[in-house]
């Protein structure tokens, strides 16, 4: 969903919505856009379930009707492959890719059955609750060998084989605010304030890396350049309520992990190492992070 004006309600994080801007792919137009990045060498990418998704005429949420992939100057199309709503993760493949091998076949769900999560109250978030695990429904294969991810002919992100430590610096890259700010990688600093998100739910994480609408589904990058969470929405802030600054919110990196599994998506892990400054890592990050156009 695009970003809410009701109070006490989690933003979730897509770009500016209803841009209407027509692209070549039969005629079809940009609504909203978000982030996402490549996983692997197939040109999967992964994103946010909300960023594939927008409200139909009868108010439910269904897949966009086609996606526009931009990385650096290069322009493309995009298929749906399947999307979670309760963990808002989605995954797409980027088509023609240059350099990106022939896919193995991940399932690809049928679009027309999604059925989009229920739109998330502070109220309720601040009950004690336990996350909800990766929807019953899909049968986890046998998980696809990690670490080994990488042939050098496209630049894939790679996931923190650990979980990041409060503290920790991190930086949160995306395109936030669609095309208003420009086209290009937008790179936010900031710092892990908290490994589970609000009411202990253990499936996020909060961090103190500015993110804005365009930011979903972007990746939250350690000092080491290996992928902690994905971003996805922010608590804004509210003096009425005590909530002095927004409070920014990222899916961590192992319940990211755990969707590519149950899709036997291949992708890349990487131990903690030698911290580097995030002007290297925008380099890095610029050749894997793409920014995302649902057309409808």
């Amino acid at each position: 969903m695009g970003c809410s004006t009701r109070l006490f309600t989690v933003l979730w994080i897509t770009g500016a919505s209803m841009m209407l801007l027509t692209t070549a792919a039969d005629a079809l137009q940009q609504v909203s856009s978000g982030t996402g990045f490549i996983v692997n060498d197939e040109g999967y990418a992964l994103t946010n379930a909300h960023v594939v998704t927008m409200e139909g005429q009868d108010g439910q949420k269904q897949v966009c009707n086609g996606f526009e992939a931009r990385l650096g100057p290069w322009r493309g199309n995009a298929t749906f492959v399947d999307a979670d709503p309760v963990t808002d993760l989605a995954l797409i493949r980027i088509d023609g890719l240059p350099g990106a091998t022939a896919s193995s076949g991940a399932r690809t769900a049928d679009s027309s059955g999604f059925a989009a999560a229920p739109e998330t109250n502070v109220a309720d978030l601040l009950a004690d609750r336990t996350p909800s695990p990766i929807s019953s429904d899909r049968q986890a294969a046998a998980a696809p060998a990690q670490g080994e991810v990488g042939s050098g002919k496209i630049a894939v992100a790679r996931f923190a084989a650990a979980p990041p430590a409060v503290g920790q610096a991190v930086a949160a890259f995306g395109f936030p605010l669609g095309s208003a700010l420009g086209s290009q990688l937008k790179v936010a600093a900031g710092n892990i304030s908290s490994t589970a998100g609000i009411a202990n739910d253990t499936s996020h994480l909060l961090h103190t890396a500015p993110i804005h609408g365009g930011n979903s589904g972007g990746p939250l990058i350690d000092s080491s350049g290996s992928v902690v969470g994905v971003n996805v929405g922010v608590l804004p802030a509210n003096p009425d309520k005590k909530i002095s600054q927004a409070i920014n919110i990222a899916i961590r990196g192992d319940m990211a992990q755990r969707f590519l599994d149950n899709l036997s998506v291949a992708y890349g892990t990487t131990a903690r190492g030698a911290e580097q400054s995030f002007e290297v890592l925008a380099v890095e990050a610029k050749a894997y992070t793409v920014q995302i156009f649902c057309l409808m």
